[in-house]
C-alpha cells in the first residue's frame, strides 16, 4: 500500500478507506484482533497518522486508521500496548491530537489515554523524556478547543473529557505531575470551560459536567 499514491486523491484515499473498514471489523473482534499485531497491521497504518494535511480525503484516512488502532485498544491487551510501544505508535498519536480534526484528536487522546493506563507505560514515557510531548499536545488541544467555537457541544466536551483523563493519569505519576504543574494551561484555571469543568486544584481533580 503506497501512501503517497493512496492520500493523492479522495478516489483513491476512499479505496483505502474500505480496507480500514475490514481491519476495523477484524480490531472489534476479541479473538481476531490479535491477527493485526502478528501482521504487523499497526505499523503500516503509522504513515497516515503521520500525515499533517488537514485537507478532506487525508483527514478520512487518518480518522479511518485511528478507529481501528482506537478498538484494539478498547481492552487492554498487554501485547497491544507492546507493539505500540516497540514501534513508537505514541508519536503518531500525538502528531493526530495536534493537526488532526475534532473527531480525530478526540480517538487519538482517548488511544493515548488508554495507553497510559499500562502500568509499565509511564515508566517507560519518563525514561523516553516523553511526558513534555504529551503535555505539549494537551495544551495545544485546550488552545484550540478554548478559541473554537464552531464545535458541537457534545464534540467540545468529548475532546474536553479525554484531555482531562490524560491529566489525570499524568498526574498520578511524581515524574509527570512535577512538569504537569508547571505546564497547566491558563483555559483551566480561568473562566474558558466554567459550563462543563469543574477543577480542584487542591487534590488536582477535575470533573467534565454531562
Amino acid at each position: 500500500m503506497s501512501v503517497n499514491r493512496s492520500v493523492s486523491s479522495p478516489y483513491l484515499s476512499n479505496r483505502v478507506r474500505w480496507a480500514l473498514a475490514l481491519f476495523q471489523r477484524i480490531a472489534s473482534h476479541p479473538r481476531a484482533k490479535l491477527i493485526l499485531i502478528y501482521a504487523q497491521i499497526p505499523k503500516h497504518l503509522k504513515p497516515f497518522l503521520d500525515i499533517r494535511n488537514e485537507e478532506m480525503h487525508h483527514e478520512s484516512l487518518r480518522r479511518s486508521s485511528l478507529v481501528v488502532l482506537e478498538a484494539l485498544v478498547k481492552v487492554d491487551d498487554a501485547k497491544v500496548i507492546g507493539f505500540f510501544l516497540k514501534y513508537d505508535m505514541i508519536t503518531s498519536f500525538l502528531n493526530c491530537m495536534e493537526f488532526g480534526g475534532a473527531l480525530s484528536r478526540t480517538t487519538a487522546t482517548f488511544i493515548v489515554h488508554r495507553i497510559l493506563l499500562n502500568k509499565d507505560v509511564l515508566s517507560h514515557c519518563d525514561q523516553a523524556g516523553r511526558f513534555l510531548d504529551i503535555l505539549r499536545r494537551l495544551e495545544l488541544m485546550i488552545n484550540k478547543l478554548a478559541k473554537d467555537g464552531s464545535l458541537a457541544e457534545d464534540t467540545r466536551k468529548q475532546l474536553l473529557k479525554q484531555i482531562i483523563l490524560c491529566y489525570h493519569r499524568l498526574s498520578e505519576n511524581p515524574s509527570a505531575y512535577a512538569k504537569l504543574r508547571n505546564r497547566l494551561p491558563k483555559e483551566l484555571r480561568d473562566s474558558s470551560f466554567t459550563d462543563i469543568l469543574h477543577v480542584n486544584f487542591k487534590g488536582f481533580t477535575f470533573t467534565v459536567r454531562v
